[in-house]
């Protein structure tokens, strides 16, 4: 019977560690990242972090929020990269940018 507790405790522990492994992963990333720079903790960077980070993360969780629902739908990515390859072809077009409007 003790080799059986004993490959359930290994087993607990393997799946303990797959489901903290994207954590600890971030987690060490951060870690290694402070280390080797000394402004990736400061606010103006955590901010940058946060505003790249928003895009994705609103869209993912509409994605899960659908998944959830049984109404699986799979089209965000394209959704959501029709407007940003129109964006530059009609800034290129209208040339807002140097001020031809």
């Amino acid at each position: 019977m003790s080799a059986r507790t004993g490959s359930s405790h290994q087993l607990r522990l393997a799946l303990t560690a797959v489901r903290m492994g994207p954590a600890l992963m971030l987690l060490i990333i951060v870690l290694v990242l402070s280390l080797l720079s000394p402004v990736f903790l400061s606010g103006r960077n955590l901010g940058n972090i946060g505003l790249e980070t928003s895009v994705v993360a609103l869209l993912a969780l509409g994605q899960l929020l659908v998944i959830i629902t049984a109404g699986i739908d799979l089209s965000v990515g394209s959704s959501s990269r029709s407007p940003a390859s129109s964006v530059p072809c009609g800034s290129e077009t209208w040339s807002w940018w140097r001020g031809g409007w």
